[in-house]
């Protein structure tokens, strides 16, 4: 039994390393987001190197993106600037996760590369 125990608590690392996430600075932020378009459950963003970012579901909303204190910020015209952290799946670099200034979670994954 304590063999079942230890082999149990011996796996748990590995499953928890791939679900393991990196907080991304200012430049990895830049690095991973211009030129890609990464989805979400139910819609689809591009990142353009310029600055505007096209947010469509379905609809598309063009507004302006940046980069500022390690947060990835953007602003769709008439909306205040909403600043999120970026982190990256440290086993699948196309998975992201941005986290909003209430806490709220948005999963995305890159679908496109420049």
């Amino acid at each position: 039994m304590r063999f079942l125990i230890a082999t149990a608590l011996a796996l748990v690392p590995t499953l928890a390393a791939a679900e393991d996430w990196k907080t991304l600075n200012d430049n990895e932020i830049l690095q991973v987001l211009t030129g890609v378009h990464v989805e979400y459950v139910a819609a689809r963003q591009e990142f353009l190197a310029s600055g505007v970012t096209i947010y469509n579901t379905g609809e598309k909303k063009t507004g302006r993106w940046s980069v500022n204190k390690d947060r990835y910020c953007s602003s769709f015209p008439p909306a205040e600037i909403t600043c999120y952290t970026v982190d990256q799946q440290i086993e699948d670099e196309t998975r992201l996760r941005f986290t909003g200034p209430t806490g709220k979670i948005f999963n995305g994954r890159i679908v496109s590369l420049p």
